[in-house]
């Protein structure tokens, strides 16, 4: 048995990719004229499915071919389009900190008081 490359499955991912976006947009405009609960939504609705399914197989077979140093380079590209954990990071932090900042600043500096607390005992 021969394994796929990491090159193959960086290809494999990104046509994944764009054929799950193509499915969820038919879906959606099928749910759209006939309703969720047609068979024609919900054959394409199956079809998602059963891609995703397939996704989660390549993953698999993804993990087993490559090393934890390959994997921190180029992180989970079967359901990430290929983003890094600092790529990831890096693309959340901003908004992250611009939905909780402000919370954080109304706190009261309770570290400080543990920290003085501790250094003196």
């Amino acid at each position: 048995m021969k394994h796929m490359t990491f090159e193959d499955h960086q290809q494999h991912s990104q046509t994944l990719f764009k054929m799950l976006d193509a499915i969820r947009e038919l879906h959606e405009d099928c749910c759209l004229h006939y309703g969720k609960s047609h068979r024609t939504s919900k054959s394409a609705q199956s079809l998602g499915d059963a891609l995703d399914r397939f996704r989660s197989k390549l993953d698999d077979e993804y993990h087993r071919t490559i090393t934890d140093e390959e994997f921190k380079k180029h992180g989970n590209i079967y359901y990430y389009r290929g983003l890094t954990r600092k790529a990831l990071l890096e693309e959340l932090e901003p908004g992250l900190n611009a939905l909780f900042g402000p919370e954080y600043e109304n706190q009261e500096k309770e570290h400080k008081k543990q920290f003085e607390k501790e250094k003196n005992t």
